[in-house]
């Protein structure tokens, strides 16, 4: 364990916010949570432009090109965490080439990971049996997603709005690609 003085005033403050006898989880978290945010900005600057554009052609119309690095910065930098589920890992691993690994994982190991629990998994099922009632059929992986998203309070990030049509879904846009 180790020490760490802090002003009186903003003890006096950490102990309004978080409650008596609760300093030390409250300050434990806030560290946490500017240590994934460093480390996410620096696995972002590190792993930006590591995907090409001729062994990704579906980022033609997106990636480091339309400043989506920078934008993902900016997020963590107004305190956002970015995550995934374990889809987006199967995702990205089964479009990755040959060279992208290193920098791939150290982008996806900064990442704030929420796994797919029973609660989450009957939410996904509901959602696709609910959409493909009004006509609209969504894959598996779209319903898990969306259901992550809505069961932890998360916003989503996504290019694919039509495969999340959920009103009740948060959609973060994404910088526009140049017409």
């Amino acid at each position: 364990m180790t020490i760490i003085k802090v002003p009186a005033e903003l003890a006096h403050e950490i102990d309004r916010l978080a409650g008596a006898k609760k300093r030390s989880a409250y300050a434990v978290d806030v560290l946490w949570k500017a240590v994934r945010r460093t480390r996410q900005r620096e696995a972002l600057r590190s792993s930006a432009g590591s995907w090409k554009s001729e062994n990704h052609p579906e980022l033609a119309r997106g990636g480091a090109a339309y400043g989506r690095t920078e934008y993902l910065d900016d997020l963590v930098e107004q305190g956002h965490l970015l995550a995934c589920r374990p889809v987006n890992f199967t995702e990205v691993y089964a479009g990755l080439r040959p060279g992208e690994e290193v920098h791939t994982q150290e982008f996806l190991d900064s990442l704030e990971f929420f796994t797919v629990t029973a609660g989450i998994a009957t939410q996904a099922g509901l959602l696709r049996r609910d959409w493909r009632q009004k006509g609209h059929t969504l894959s598996y992986t779209d319903v898990t997603i969306a259901a992550v998203a809505l069961g932890n309070g998360l916003a989503l990030l996504t290019d694919n709005r039509k495969h999340f049509p959920m009103p009740e879904l948060n959609l973060f846009p994404l910088p526009a690609s140049p017409q």
